[in-house]
């Protein structure tokens, strides 16, 4: 899975307005990683 698809797997959750506690965590997660990757 690329970036791009990461993007679009959580615009599709945010969307839904049924993310839970967890994928939310992990939404965090990977938004700071892909920070990391634009530095």
């Amino acid at each position: 899975m690329d970036d791009d698809e990461l993007l679009d797997y959580y615009f599709e959750l945010n969307q839904s307005r049924k993310v839970c506690r967890r994928e939310r965590l992990s939404k965090r997660f990977v938004e700071a990683k892909l920070r990391k990757f634009q530095k």
